[in-house]
């Protein structure tokens, strides 16, 4: 009797280090496909419904003045998303008062920045074609069945996945962390200028509401040069915005002190350089 006992404690835990191998397997097993690299990314996201609801969304926070070399500055930043519809808010602030707002708009028909102190001007279209690409609508992006890519780096070499796409014109590659599944960078080349070069990286991930990981720090950098930086630690999601708000309201610019010509002269000459962007979207 003690020995049919034993035997039987044998086999099942043969069984169970059989089950507990197999199962080892199956969630560390070496991606060969994209697809299966982006299928354990949205899991990761909590799934395609809890993903759609990300594609609308509202971000209050701060962006870095990069030109500030000696003192570190940064603005209030607000950010709304309704799929393409864009819009970005920063407030420029000197000795506690308002003294410009810059908006960037994509409405679905135009694309424009405007700016209290200046007016309307347009922007690069990359800036906002690129949209498409980065965080949250890339995680929908990826889910395309016609999107066919290659994975051109995996966790031997970095710890991480990488996965490129040839979209027209378009090269994109997307790194998606080999343990907590998250998209940590995505970058985008181009086929007929090879001197264009734009990355977007996704830092300090936190849990949202609902048990959401979204990402705190984006950072931007064009051509090879820091473009912009910013943070949103407050965030809405899954929110009805109205497409009567992606543009520039009366609300957007209340508060707002204008400067007389000597202060003006005081203020540097941007507060973002040119090769630097004053949208960051």
């Amino acid at each position: 009797m003690f020995i049919r006992r034993a035997k039987i404690v044998k086999y099942l835990c043969i069984g169970l280090l059989v089950s507990t191998l197999a199962l080892a397997c199956s969630c560390s097993g070496r991606i060969e496909k994209p697809e299966d690299a982006v299928e354990r990314m949205v899991r990761a996201y909590g799934g395609r419904e809890r993903i759609a609801m990300l594609t609308s969304f509202k971000g209050l926070g701060f962006i870095k003045d990069l030109r500030s070399d000696t003192v570190a500055r940064s603005y209030p930043y607000d950010i709304y998303q309704k799929g393409t519809l864009f819009k970005s808010r920063i407030t420029v602030i000197k000795s506690s008062v308002v003294v410009d707002v810059r908006i960037s708009i994509d409405d679905g028909r135009e694309r424009y920045l405007w700016q209290h102190s200046s007016g309307k001007r347009n922007v690069p279209e990359w800036e906002f074609e690129l949209i498409k690409y980065k965080f949250p609508l890339a995680l929908e992006w990826l889910q395309d069945p016609e999107v066919a890519g290659t994975v051109v780096t995996t966790p031997d070499d970095t710890g991480s996945y990488r996965l490129r796409y040839e979209v027209g014109d378009d090269i994109v590659t997307y790194t998606i962390n080999g343990s907590s599944w998250l998209l940590e960078k995505m970058e985008v080349a181009s086929v007929s200028d090879t001197s264009f070069s734009f990355s977007e990286a996704y830092g300090d991930y936190r849990k949202i509401e609902g048990n959401m990981p979204f990402p705190n720090r984006f950072t931007g950098v064009y051509r090879e040069m820091p473009y912009y930086e910013f943070f949103i630690p407050v965030i809405e999601y899954g929110i009805d915005i109205p497409d009567a708000f992606f543009r520039v309201t009366a609300e957007d610019t209340h508060g707002v002190v204008k400067l007389v010509p000597a202060e003006k002269a005081k203020e540097p000459a941007g507060e973002v350089p040119p090769e630097k962007s004053d949208t960051a979207p």
